[in-house]
């Protein structure tokens, strides 16, 4: 199976100077079916891939320990896997990002992070699991789409992360705060044409120019809520110049800033930048086993500095969640906002509410429950929760029926007469889908309506 696509004669004109020889191969490659791949989450209690029977594993992906091909697309959205947060479907291109990440460990280390334009949520997930015991700020401008991002963070297990939404302006009354500031900048996604028609269908040169100005626009705006001597990773799905090494090289020259090699060497067909004053990591579907994707790092001139401490008020621990937390390592604090508790590492906590008081904020770590008069009703995301004590709760491993019928909200019934009333927890293969709460005569199905099939 191919694609039928035509190209703009613009596009095409510009892909043959930045290609010469190359280009009838990269065009040729448009025309054949996109790969398929998925990271898995390393947080999940699935030890290998013999966890997931439903998939045809290819090959794993070699910049990425967690990244596997598959053979062929399965319908992802009747697994329950999916639901629960043991893989994220990725572009295999866009999963570099932990090479580059594995550059900045080398300089620095890093405790506070943003993702800028994050939804719906695939390279903020990689970061939580890159750096799990930082604080990750995942902001997504437009509102509509942090439904999706706070899902697929929050499916991620960790209480490390923020979900904002705001301006990148907004963040200069951060100044200095981020050791790492990953820009996924929107452009005018020439790498996706294959795999998204939408994308060609609104590519034009005075897109790719109106993009140019806006990505110029986010970096600018952001650029104080870098540390001095903190990293900024730059990257687009799109193949010119314009809204690649050109604006590179503007944040280099202009804004002070060092462009760092991230060693490509082990990696087959990845191609450097065609700026030989910047460095970049270039991704061509007729090169590599991916989308088209451009990536940058830098490093912002100055010498990096210190956080100061900040004071801040904390509700004290409800004695009854001191057993729904794993006893570990991370000590945790709670907060309450409204009816509800979250729950995020007390290192951070002063942080986050300063962060909260600074932009505008949608969550800080993992919601754990609401509180209901006297009764606390666990919510989904602590069901998805690295830090569940499971052992407290009853919990229920259902089949694979059992699983869509839970997913499509379907009352369920408890598999044993004399099964304990109050939430059960539902696990497939072991690992958690979510509640029900068991009232006797059935069970009540507790999954968000906007989240069933």
């Amino acid at each position: 199976m191919e694609n039928n696509i035509a190209l703009p004669e613009a596009f095409s004109k510009n892909m043959k100077v930045l290609l010469g020889d190359e280009y009838p191969e990269f065009e040729s490659s448009l025309y054949k079916v996109s790969p398929v791949s998925i990271r898995l989450n390393e947080g999940v209690k699935l030890p290998s891939t013999a966890g997931f029977p439903a998939f045809d594993f290819e090959s794993s992906i070699p910049w990425c320990k967690s990244g596997v091909y598959l053979a062929q697309r399965p319908s992802f959205t009747l697994d329950p896997l999916f639901h629960s947060g043991s893989y994220y479907v990725q572009e295999a291109a866009s999963m570099f990002v932990e090479q580059c990440v594995n550059t900045v460990k080398q300089y620095a280390n890093i405790d506070y992070i943003l993702d800028l334009c994050a939804a719906p949520g695939g390279k903020s997930t990689h970061l939580i699991s890159l750096f799990p015991d930082s604080l990750l700020v995942c902001n997504e401008v437009i509102h509509s789409r942090t439904s999706a991002l706070k899902e697929n963070t929050g499916k991620w297990g960790h209480a490390n992360t923020m979900i904002t939404s705001c301006d990148p302006a907004m963040f200069r009354r951060l100044n200095s705060f981020f050791d790492f500031i990953l820009v996924d900048a929107p452009c005018s996604g020439e790498g996706m044409f294959r795999k998204e028609p939408e994308a060609l269908k609104g590519w034009s040169p005075e897109n790719v120019k109106h993009c140019e100005t806006r990505q110029l626009r986010i970096v600018r705006d952001v650029w104080d809520a870098l540390k001095p001597g903190g990293f900024m990773l730059y990257g687009t799905c799109t193949y010119n110049r314009e809204e690649n090494e050109n604006l590179i090289r503007f944040i280099v020259e202009t804004l002070g800033a060092e462009s760092i090699p991230v060693d490509m060497s082990a990696f087959e067909g990845i191609a450097p930048s065609v700026d030989k004053n910047i460095h970049a990591c270039r991704f061509f579907p007729h090169k590599t086993k991916s989308e088209g994707l451009f990536l940058s790092l830098i490093r912002k001139n100055g010498e990096s500095k210190q956080n100061s401490t900040k004071k801040t008020k904390r509700l004290a621990k409800i004695s009854e969640l001191n057993s729904w937390i794993r006893q570990g390592e991370t000590s945790f604090a709670y907060i309450r906002r409204n009816d509800r508790i979250y729950m995020l590492p007390e290192k951070f906590a002063a942080d986050v509410e300063f962060i909260a008081k600074t932009v505008h904020t949608l969550s800080s770590g993992t919601e754990i429950c609401t509180m209901k008069g006297k009764e606390l009703i666990p919510s989904l995301d602590f069901a998805h929760s690295t830090e569940i004590n499971v052992n407290n709760f009853t919990v229920w491993d259902v089949d694979d029926a059992t699983a869509l019928k839970f997913l499509k909200k379907e009352t369920l019934f408890a598999p044993t007469t004399n099964a304990d009333k109050g939430f059960i927890l539902i696990t497939y293969h072991g690992v958690p889908l979510g509640w029900v709460k068991n009232i006797g005569s059935r069970c009540n199905n507790m999954l968000p309506t906007q989240r069933k099939l």
